[in-house]
């Protein structure tokens, strides 16, 4: 009886064994059918990554401190006429700006109405045709034609100052080529003094340092300076209706 139970034991031991590689055999032919099932199904999708960089940007209020000079004429009242443009260089003792003298217009109007009438004498008067003045109403032609083209203000100022300059040059070579006391010396006189009294009423201001030029004037000129650098501090900043870090992420 002992030895018939104990090899049944054994049996059924051995069995338990089988049965368990079965199912693991199992398990895995399943997980592999399954997985085959899911590619074929749902296949893998392929992404292109493209190579790049990984920015890391912080946001900040911040405050430009420069050494500036504000400078003011005795005619700021009259209005201005840039002779340097905003943002243009300008050495130490160069003209920056000039004001308007009281009676400007006038003047201008009456030196624009004698040009049209030196102008008018000259193209009538064949004897003062020339090389140089041919060569000037060549240069004037050109300035003129070029200028319907231009668009940004500081190259147009240019254009007409030359222009300007090319007209008065050549008045004054036909004036040269007058007889004394002819009309268009008389038109010629009167101009120059009418420009005489235009330049001596205008007040030119010119530059105490080289540097930028800027018209944008805020008043804290004196205060954001590098000498007063190491006594700023946020009170002096608030004081001035600056805002810092803190107040702008309210």
């Amino acid at each position: 009886m002992k030895e018939n139970n104990n090899k049944k034991k054994t049996i059924t031991s051995s069995q338990k064994k089988r049965i368990a590689i079965y199912v693991i055999l199992v398990a895995i032919v399943f997980y592999i059918v399954y997985t085959i099932y899911l590619l074929i199904k749902q296949p893998t999708n392929i992404f292109t990554v493209e190579e790049g960089k990984l920015y890391q940007e912080e946001t900040n209020i911040g405050y430009v401190i420069r050494n500036e000079k504000v400078v003011k004429g005795e005619n700021y009242k009259n209005g201005i006429l840039q002779i340097k443009s905003e943002g243009e260089r300008a050495a130490k003792e160069e003209k920056i700006f000039r004001y308007y003298s009281a009676n400007e217009e006038s003047l201008k109007q009456k030196i624009e109405d004698l040009d049209n009438k030196i102008q008018e004498v000259m193209v009538n008067d064949t004897s003062l045709f020339t090389s140089d003045m041919k060569l000037l109403e060549d240069q004037i032609d050109e300035k003129v034609a070029d200028i319907s083209h231009i668009t940004d203000t500081t190259k147009l100022a240019e254009y007409k100052k030359e222009i300007n300059r090319l007209v008065t040059k050549k008045a004054q070579i036909a004036g040269d080529l007058s007889p004394k006391g002819s009309y268009l010396n008389q038109l010629i006189e009167e101009r120059k003094n009418y420009e005489s009294q235009l330049n001596s009423g205008s007040e030119y201001v010119t530059a105490p340092m080289s540097g930028i030029v800027s018209y944008k004037v805020d008043g804290l000129e004196e205060l954001l300076t590098p000498e007063n650098f190491s006594s700023l501090n946020r009170r002096i900043f608030r004081k001035f209706g600056f805002k810092d870090r803190k107040d702008s992420s309210n």
